[in-house]
């Protein structure tokens, strides 16, 4: 028989509540979660929730404490379910623990095993203005981005070259990064290029002019493909006209300056000059000469102001020149025409001549007058 105490225990176990229950369903990478991203969070209930009843998940510290716990969604429901949780970034370490909470009734969840959780920084997304059409994008990002992610283009027509080198880059692109943890866990950050056209001021160029030469254009002298109106300053650092004028213009190497656009310095080339002076070889001569003489300078009878450093050419083919000097030894008399060539770098050469009517024995020298009565 069954006693009266026997049949009270179990009606009165029969008319007990069922106690509610929250429980964490299977993830969809279980125990690894990745900072920064959106889930479906699974969860499981046993017992009755009232209409209007919250769940709300939380997730503890690093060390599995929920003293001040992280909300990462809610929904209104009373059953099992899912919860779309948001993540926040930059979290990571093995300690963490979830946990499904409810309002009506108010029931604390049961917590998760210690879970992993991932957070590879890309960096923060940020403007690169760069000089150029090239760039080096990794230092450009923004925060404490991890090193050994991916480069490549996000929007564009740039070309990638390697690690983040990117060349043939247009104003307006987008490059992207994208940090993979090990587990799968990706960050991406983005890079937005300006890009602005560099000046050029062209090619360094020495040029020779001669000091009679006319004024002229000191742009149009550059080398390369110069960008028009920029400025001048002569060897000295003082502003210079953009007009040479030789024989008045100081000789030396003066600097044509383009204003760059910022982040584009400034472009810097020279144009040196060297001024050569006229050459002067002196007026033509004609004179007599005796084989009683001996040796003949030749500079010397040169009239004017001849410039020294040029050259003599025997006109007559004597074979008897020797530099400036004619010796008429053993040249039979007659008359020799000697040519005095002088040239002074980028000036024309002149020449002058010197006519030697040469004789034999002379009573006296021909560089002395005759006596007169």
């Amino acid at each position: 028989m069954i006693t009266r105490s026997l049949v009270a225990s179990w009606l009165l176990g029969m008319a007990a509540p069922i106690v509610a229950q929250i429980t964490v369903g299977v993830l969809p990478a279980p125990g690894i979660l990745c900072a920064d991203t959106q889930v479906e969070l699974p969860y499981d209930v046993v017992g009755t929730f009232n209409a209007g009843n919250v769940f709300t998940a939380e997730l503890s510290d690093v060390n599995g404490s929920f003293a001040s716990p992280t909300v990462l969604g809610s929904v209104i429901s009373t059953a099992s379910g899912t919860i779309t949780c948001v993540f926040p970034a930059g979290l990571s370490g093995n300690g963490f623990q979830l946990r499904v909470n409810s309002s009506d009734p108010l029931e604390i969840g049961i917590p998760t095993a210690g879970l992993l959780m991932e957070a590879p920084n890309a960096g923060v997304s940020s403007v690169a203005s760069v000089c150029g059409n090239s760039i080096q994008a990794f230092p450009f990002l923004n925060g404490s981005p991890d090193m050994g992610g991916t480069w490549s283009i996000h929007m564009g027509i740039g070309v990638w070259m390697f690690d983040d080198q990117f060349a043939g880059m247009a104003d307006g692109e987008v490059l992207r990064y994208v940090v993979t943890s090990t587990n799968g866990c990706t960050d991406t950050a983005l890079v937005f290029v300006n890009t602005t056209i560099p000046p050029v001021a062209g090619a360094n160029t020495s040029i020779s002019v001669c000091s009679s030469d006319a004024p002229f254009s000191m742009y149009q002298a550059l080398g390369g493909s110069p960008d028009a109106g920029g400025t001048w300053t002569d060897p000295g650092g003082a502003p210079q006209p953009p007009t040479f004028t030789p024989g008045l213009s100081l000789p030396g190497c003066y600097t044509y300056t383009v204003a760059g656009i910022a982040p584009c310095p400034n472009a810097s080339s020279a144009l040196c000059v060297n001024v050569s002076p006229v050459a002067n070889a002196g007026n033509n001569a004609t004179l007599s000469w005796c084989l009683s003489s001996g040796a003949l300078d030749l500079f010397a009878q040169l009239g004017g102001t001849p410039s020294t450093g040029g050259t003599w050419t025997d006109d007559s083919a004597t074979g008897a020149l020797s530099g400036s000097t004619f010796n008429p030894a053993g040249v039979p008399s007659g008359t020799y025409v000697f040519t005095y060539t002088v040239g002074s770098g980028a000036c024309p050469a002149t020449s002058a001549s010197v006519t030697v009517n040469h004789s034999g024995v002379c009573l006296v020298p021909p560089q002395y007058p005759y006596p007169v009565e």
